[in-house]
């Protein structure tokens, strides 16, 4: 593998294996899948972690007041520098996603006509909010038909509610949501919470990892900006929850917002946030949960909480479980009178790189990222870069402003 590309691809042999004690607590509106429907997983990691001591990676993009030498008595100054770092730790590795070259993920996008879901959105965050309300609309919430209770697979979710009568509860949302975000080329995971399940997309607009909750078609933000899960988590329990907002999305309507702090009922199942369970793999139209290698958030908040599930507990779970996709991350190097580019990037489905010398410029392909030549002149210039994966989703941009002297 190239080092100046790392695409996500984390896809194992499946066998058979259903250990008592590996799947989420059955609860009213998640329950743990039924014997009949006994789930073929990937081999378990041991007891307590991640089968991966691999060291952690990190690499930032170039730092304000970097100087490069070049060929003849020129130096090139970075003097703004934007962009995500490229960061591979032993959670990212665990992570698998739906493939592109799927046949039920083409087959979900084209059936249900994904696109014309979300074309009414002017942003990528409008667009992944309509998605949300399109789910919550597929099926009434309730008892799911005998032994579907543990389904999760879409096509099946929804062929099944197609049938009158059909109800479904927070999993089935949730697995839908996920699957559906996922043809569309958002990368998206499954989060598992005593009682209650729901998903995490990639927003490229805000360069995170956001909370959207299809069972209440709802999500929260603070100072106007989406929050993950653990986000929410710290402005609930450890904050005054004054800067905390739930935003409820109603189909053909404004999204209501509340204020967290003007009531202690919240829309989504904050309560049950003392613990975070991170579902690693997101394949569930070919797989189903991968519970033996789920990690969790799980601290002094749970203490007093009923016993839920042990795992390995991420050191730093503000940012380990919060790795960035779909960036591109630049290495600066001298190549004679001009600059060389190199290209990071963790961006599951990876297609192309690509690049442009200006703030305004057309787009060009730039490949694996490994072999990308800036061509410099006097003065300041800029250069910008982003990765593409093979849905033509465009990552957030990184770009780069350097003074030549």
């Amino acid at each position: 593998m190239k080092c100046a590309t790392f695409v996500l691809a984390l896809i194992l042999s499946a066998s058979a294996l259903w250990a008592q004690g590996l799947a989420p607590a059955a609860a009213k509106d998640a329950p743990a899948p039924a014997t009949s429907d006994a789930p073929t997983a990937r081999p378990a990691a041991p007891e307590g972690g991640p089968a991966t001591s691999a060291p952690a990676v990190k690499e930032e993009g170039p730092l304000a007041g970097q100087t490069i030498g070049l060929s003849g008595n020129r130096r090139a100054t970075v003097v703004k520098s934007e962009g995500l770092p490229f960061v591979e730790n032993e959670y990212s590795r665990l992570f698998t996603w739906e493939r592109y070259e799927s046949p039920k993920l083409r087959l979900l996008r084209e059936k249900y006509k994904l696109d014309e879901v979300v074309a009414p959105g002017k942003t990528e965050f409008e667009k992944q909010v309509l998605l949300m309300t399109w789910a919550k609309s597929c099926f009434p919430f309730g008892s799911p038909p005998q032994g579907k209770d543990g389904l999760r697979n879409a096509l099946e979710i929804l062929d099944d509610a197609a049938k009158p009568g059909v109800k479904f509860f927070c999993v089935q949302y949730s697995s839908v949501f996920g699957a559906a975000a996922q043809a569309l080329g958002w990368p998206t995971r499954q989060m598992a919470i005593p009682q209650h399940s729901f998903p995490e997309v990639w927003s490229n607009q805000y360069g995170k990892w956001v909370m959207l909750d299809p069972t209440p078609c709802a999500y929260a933000e603070k100072n106007g900006v989406p929050l993950n899960s653990f986000e929410i988590r710290h402005e609930w329990f450890r904050s005054d929850r004054k800067a905390l907002t739930w935003v409820l999305a109603k189909p053909g309507k404004p999204s209501e917002r509340r204020p967290a702090a003007d009531s202690d009922k919240a829309p989504i199942s904050v309560v049950r946030y003392y613990v975070l369970g991170y579902v690693p793999n997101a394949d569930w139209l070919d797989s189903a949960p991968d519970w033996g290698r789920m990690f969790i958030t799980k601290d002094d908040l749970a203490a007093e909480k009923p016993k839920w599930h042990t795992r390995k507990n991420p050191a730093d779970p503000a940012n380990e479980p919060y790795f960035p996709l779909n960036q591109a991350t630049m290495t600066l190097l001298p190549a004679g009178p001009d600059l060389r580019v190199v290209l990071r990037t963790l961006t599951p489905n990876f297609k192309e790189f690509q690049t442009r010398a200006s703030a305004d410029g057309p787009w060009q392909s730039a490949g694996d990222g490994t072999n990308v030549t800036w061509r410099l002149k006097a003065g300041r210039q800029t250069f910008q870069a982003r990765s593409v994966n093979k849905f033509d989703v465009a990552g957030p941009v990184s770009t780069v402003e350097i003074e030549v002297q």
